[in-house]
């Protein structure tokens, strides 16, 4: 069958200012590590307020910090600010966490407003950004979040890289931390969804086979399967039948060129799969894609589907 594009956060939040939020470790510039949390940084003078076991804040510089950590202290920075606009507009709760063992993991969870009609542990979406940028993947997608209950897990660290090596290492992290999200966040394990954008989709569709568990689907934006060889099509791997697949790609994607391809892949393995279109490129969608691809995903519109 062709395929048929289809048109288609009071605030609980755990303010990413407040000293329990940010627990992180941190790598200073002279390669000491700090297991704090950000209290504050003031862009301005760079001054930065550490808290240390909930006790009084420490000072520390901009300047004391590693690359990585001067850079991340710069997107808190950036995101924060817009994270508590939106804090006045919806109703749900924003919590930061951080895994434990050999490659601790950030994760920035939004769990939606409270619903007296379904008040137990709501679906999940574990999310992937391909430029390794969580917070700002995850305020891109609060308000679909939000009007479909639908909590979102955005996890740091794992980006796109063409090293197999890298690659190899990310899968490692996602096993050690995988069961800690399960104990950790509140959710319904049974319809628990992947997704990202370009090659944070491919990340999803590759895990969804390469890790055993349940998955109830995949959030695909402008994202592919990865591989475009006959034999590769002619026997994908083993996705798991069942699986519900929302393919949202803006008309001007350079994806777009392998959705046939990549559609006939996955109905053959049992997926059901949906195309969502929206003006634009290679760029994440409008809340109104998001939203209905969401819907869709949770089984509560029924759109048209391959």
């Amino acid at each position: 069958m062709k395929p048929i594009y289809l048109l288609l956060i009071y605030l609980l939040i755990h303010s990413l200012s407040c000293a329990n939020t940010d627990t992180r470790v941190w790598k200073l510039k002279n390669g000491e590590k700090l297991t704090a949390a950000l209290v504050s940084y003031n862009e301005k003078t760079g001054n930065v307020m550490m808290s240390v076991n909930d006790e009084t804040p420490i000072p520390y510089h901009f300047d004391d910090f590693s690359n990585f950590d001067r850079a991340w202290l710069i997107e808190w920075s950036e995101i924060s600010d817009r994270l508590q606009e939106m804090r006045k507009e919806l109703g749900g709760e924003i919590e930061h966490l951080q895994t434990t063992g050999k490659y601790p993991t950030d994760a920035y969870v939004y769990y939606p407003s409270p619903r007296e009609q379904d008040p137990g542990p709501g679906p999940a979406m574990i999310l992937f950004n391909a430029s390794g940028k969580p917070m700002r993947y995850l305020k891109r997608h609060l308000e679909a979040a939000e009007q479909t209950n639908l909590v979102l897990i955005a996890l740091g660290s794992f980006r796109n890289s063409h090293n197999n090596q890298v690659v190899e290492e990310f899968e490692t992290r996602f096993e050690e931390v995988f069961p800690q999200l399960r104990k950790r966040v509140r959710f319904d394990h049974n319809r628990l969804f992947m997704g990202g954008n370009s090659g944070g989709a491919l990340r999803a569709f590759n895990y969804s086979y390469k890790f055993d568990w349940p998955w109830a689907g995949i959030y695909s934006n402008g994202g592919w399967l990865g591989k475009t060889s006959k034999a590769f099509y002619e026997n994908p791997p083993m996705y798991r039948a069942g699986m519900r697949v929302a393919i949202v790609n803006g008309n001007k994607d350079y994806a777009n060129w392998v959705i046939e391809e990549d559609t006939k892949a996955l109905l053959k393995r049992g997926c059901k799969v949906a195309l969502f279109a929206f003006e634009g490129g290679h760029q994440a969608p409008p809340t109104s894609a998001q939203e209905k691809a969401f819907s869709w995903l949770l089984e509560q519109e029924d759109f048209i589907e391959q």
